[in-house]
């Protein structure tokens, strides 16, 4: 019974060691990796991906790319651009690699000249990654030239995160535009024809907030007057006083939430002390404008507030520190704290 028992004690200690010899052995080769080598495996599996005609196969590797940035692949990815299977994918690919004159110039060429405006949003989208001035004059371009203004929506927007001066011009010209197209979907929401178009009725949507938002991006400069002058030839009266935002006093008021919260936001920025009234209503504004969001327009108008500045609206924002719900709370510290800030 002994000779059992040790025996089997001697078996299970045996499988120990070896175990513990195992692990010895996968730690050693864990320290020995050739992270240089390692790299070079990883890369050439990219590479034979990216070389498989499996349709499939090229575009997971170029989905990933998206994401991971090698080199080495650049030359396939620009062969890519030709094929228009992947030509949207290679496009989005790129523009997570290395910044290259000459690829900058390709993305550029494909956002003028693609046939399919995905793709030339795409190219958009891909030149704004890059972050290179270079793509400066093809964006503005887009801007002033593309049939679609979901397209130019996008270039508007980039064209405000490069704050470029050279912008300037394009974007002022086409506020005009994007108020017109503002007036023209809202007239298609209200009075829908019997078979409603696909474009007009949705994209327009983001035009006038991204040409409003870029405009903003030059606040040091000289957008914010020449935007006021823009839009003040249509100044009507509010309440016995000249304003001089009409238009986006009308956003405030619009019957869309998604407008009154964008007209909240842009009042706030420019800091004109006529928007103070028009914000002080929407704070009784519980609309979502994104049915995907929990904000409401109130969010909107409570942050706007903290953005002007004004100490006399501490009163009524000190009430939304004890709102229900957090985020209210949170954004009712920040506009105080904001205020407060302005003051020492």
């Amino acid at each position: 019974m002994n000779y059992f028992r040790v025996v089997g004690v001697g078996f299970f200690l045996a499988i120990l060691l070896i175990l513990a010899g195992t692990n010895d052995v996968r730690s050693q080769q864990r320290e020995a990796v050739d992270t240089k080598q390692l790299r070079q495996e990883a890369v050439h599996i990219m590479l034979q991906a990216l070389d498989n005609t499996d349709l499939s196969t090229r575009l997971t590797v170029l989905s990933d790319l998206k994401e991971v940035r090698v080199p080495e692949a650049l030359p396939v990815l620009v062969n890519l651009i030709k094929d228009q299977k992947y030509r949207r994918e290679a496009i989005d690919a790129l523009g997570n690699q290395v910044p290259d004159p000459v690829v900058i110039q390709l993305i550029s060429q494909y956002m003028a000249s693609e046939r399919s405006p995905f793709t030339r949003r795409q190219a958009v989208l891909a030149l704004e990654r890059l972050a290179e001035r270079q793509a400066i004059p093809a964006l503005i371009k887009t801007l002033l030239r593309d049939p679609e203004r979901f397209v130019s929506a996008e270039a508007a927007r980039v064209l405000g995160i490069f704050k470029d001066s050279t912008a300037l011009p394009a974007l002022m010209k086409t506020l005009d535009e994007a108020l017109q197209l503002h007036k023209e979907a809202l007239e298609k929401a209200r009075n829908p024809p019997p078979q409603p178009g696909f474009g007009l009725n949705f994209y327009p949507v983001t035009f006038l907030p991204n040409v409003v938002g870029a405009l903003l991006a030059f606040k040091e400069q000289t957008a914010i007057p020449a935007f006021i002058e823009l839009i003040k030839a249509q100044a009507p009266s509010f309440g016995g006083t000249l304003v001089p935002f009409p238009v986006l006093i009308s956003f405030a008021q619009d019957l869309c939430p998604y407008y009154r919260s964008q007209a909240a936001l842009v009042l706030g920025y420019l800091g004109n002390p006529v928007a103070l009234q028009v914000l002080l209503e929407l704070l009784e504004d519980h609309a979502i404008p994104d049915p995907l969001e929990s904000k409401e327009v109130r969010d909107w108008a409570i942050e706007a507030l903290g953005r002007l500045g004004d100490p006399n609206v501490l009163p009524v924002l000190a009430t939304f520190l004890a709102d229900l719900k957090m985020r209210i709370r949170i954004h009712a510290a920040s506009a105080i704290l904001r205020i407060l800030n302005k003051q020492h």
